[in-house]
């Protein structure tokens, strides 16, 4: 049996200038402005999970462009996965009882829920509540 080990590259070990350098070649944000992302300038990356990937055929992860709300993240996830924003938001506009949204790990609704401020390089994770358990 052969066993392969991939070992990450570490960016610490690039000097910050090389690192800076490097992200403006490649139009990437800078780590520091948001979640810690490299992404394409003016975006975010949004992580789905439970029956809201019925919407997007299945893909959970996604880098959008930024919106300034997380209710206009939500519509503009709903113009390319139409549906999905009466799975998340209620008839008001706010996150449904049952859905937690977390903007680089807060969670929206202890703070200004569906009105909160995204920026470029923000993690968005919208996590419906999931109900069960045994007999």
């Amino acid at each position: 049996m052969v066993y392969h080990l991939f070992l990450p590259v570490s960016v610490n070990l690039i000097p910050q200038v090389e690192k800076e350098q490097i992200s403006r070649e490649l139009g990437m944000a800078h780590a520091d402005r948001g979640g810690g992302h490299d992404l394409p300038l003016n975006s975010v990356l949004v992580h789905l999970s439970g029956h809201l990937s019925d919407y997007t055929n299945k893909k959970r992860d996604f880098t959008l462009k930024t919106t300034p709300t997380v209710v206009d993240l939500v519509y503009s996830l709903n113009e390319m996965f139409p549906g999905i924003r009466d799975r998340i938001l209620d008839d008001h506009d706010r996150p449904r009882e049952y859905v937690n949204i977390f903007v680089n790990g807060q969670n929206v609704r202890d703070g200004d829920a569906e009105r909160t401020r995204l920026k470029d390089g923000d993690e968005i994770y919208i996590l419906p509540s999931i109900a069960g358990g045994l007999k």
